[in-house]
């Protein structure tokens, strides 16, 4: 299970209120809303891309400093040239 208990992302300045929720395995979660308002932060934070400004990330109940070594993180889809 992921789980995020207290969460608080953003660079300088804070992005989100403290964040809780608990993933349980095969489910998935989406992130949407306007440009700027921080959901790829908050991905690159649940993967450890990007340290947490508060709270922590858990897998299976464990924190996971570097989740990157358990998470894939896809960004945007990104176009290719033919060829």
């Amino acid at each position: 299970m992921l789980e995020a208990r207290g969460l608080v992302v953003g660079y300088d300045k804070p992005l989100t209120k403290p964040l809780d929720f608990k993933l349980a395995k095969g489910e998935s979660i989406v992130f949407y809303g306007p440009n700027g308002v921080g959901k790829t932060t908050l991905a690159k934070t649940i993967a450890s891309l990007l340290k947490p400004l508060g709270g922590s990330v858990l897998l299976d109940g464990v924190p996971v400093p570097r989740a990157r070594d358990y998470i894939f993180f896809l960004p945007e889809v990104v176009d290719l040239p033919d060829g």
